[in-house]
């Protein structure tokens, strides 16, 4: 018991709001707070538990806005208004298709299962464009798969694909389209995909990093099991992992 009380005194809630520099709050900002990654609501809060109370590190990143990182003293719990200045570059246009792009994530669902994660509802990984650009936009889209846990990129079917636990080929949907890749034995075709019904096919021997620029990619996706996807979106694989990409 004795544990359990000192346990909740180390832990240090920080809160906050995201707003622009006219006050207005600033919705699906990536906030980064040591290793957990949080996006504001609607309303642009956030809030996160840390199981310490040392200082820390807080990245702000949305497109459209320019980085805003600071380093949080250590202390108790934190309330937080973070203001966020809206790049240089951004005309008229850009601002509608910054607006636009969100608004066809949110349509999807992205931002809404992003949060159920928060809340333990949902086990998947997330990757946002906020995320794609802080790495300068990877040569490759494999290379963004390679850093989550349980996905290994491997020659399949003479394309470089993402393969779950086992060795398993992982089912990969693109804006909402079956990319049926590297189906594991009723498939003859060189390129590793085939096609049927409301899909889409790569071009001969490109495997994903033949058809997605990773400067494309609005959000992805990742669960490495089949039974943690939403069910809109089925493994072909049974309990292997499900992979769902997004573009701009």
């Amino acid at each position: 018991m004795r544990g359990e009380v000192c346990a909740q005194v180390e832990q240090r809630v920080i809160r906050g709001t995201v707003t622009d520099s006219a006050g207005v709050a600033v919705a699906y900002v990536n906030v980064r707070i040591g290793r957990d990654l949080r996006v504001t609501d609607d309303s642009g809060r956030f809030s996160v538990t840390l199981n310490d109370r040392k200082a820390t590190k807080l990245e702000f990143r949305r497109i459209g806005y320019l980085p805003t990182d600071f380093q949080l003293a250590a202390g108790g719990d934190t309330t937080l208004t973070v203001e966020l200045i809206a790049t240089a570059q951004l005309l008229s246009g850009t601002v509608v298709k910054v607006k636009e792009q969100m608004v066809k994530l949110e349509r999807r669902g992205f931002y809404r299962r992003m949060t159920d994660r928060e809340k333990g509802i949902n086990s998947g990984h997330f990757i946002t464009a906020e995320d794609i650009e802080k790495r300068n936009f990877p040569n490759r889209f494999t290379i963004l798969l390679e850093e989550i846990p349980s996905v290994r990129i491997r020659n399949v079917g003479g394309s470089m694909g993402p393969t779950g636990s086992g060795g398993c080929v992982m089912t990969t949907y693109l804006d909402g389209a079956r990319l049926v890749a590297y189906a594991q034995q009723s498939l003859t075709e060189p390129t590793g995909f085939y096609t049927g019904g409301p899909q889409r096919r790569p071009p001969p021997g490109g495997g994903l990093d033949g058809i997605i620029l990773t400067s494309t990619v609005a959000g992805i996706e990742v669960y490495s099991r089949g039974n943690q996807a939403p069910p809109e979106y089925q493994s072909l694989n049974g309990s292997c992992g499900v992979i769902l990409i997004w573009t701009r």
